[in-house]
Formats: C-alpha cells, structure tokens, sequence
C-alpha cells in the first residue's frame, strides 16, 4: 500500500493514518467520524497569522 500523504495538520494526518477500512465494515462508520470530526475541527481554527 502506498504511503498517505501528510495534509500539513497533525491531528488530521494521525487519523488518517489510523484508518483501516479493510476490516469489518461494522467499524468503518466509527473510523470515518473521528476523520471527519479531525477534518471539521482543523477547519474551524482560526488561521495563523502568516
């Protein structure tokens, strides 16, 4: 499997990099909210100053 490539925020890449969706689909609707919560979380930081 290829290497997932980082999005720049850590907290995003560490779940992406947990997901397993080869397994029982029973745990794939857990692993795609706590994406999807990391995704909306580091949506609604305020930016840093450049």
């Amino acid at each position: 499997m290829s290497e997932i490539p980082s999005t720049g925020d850590a907290e995003i890449d560490a779940v992406l990099a947990g997901l397993d969706l080869s397994g029982d689909v029973h745990g794939h609707p857990e692993q795609l909210a706590a994406a999807l919560e990391a995704l909306q979380g580091a949506l609604n930081r305020p930016a840093e100053p450049a």
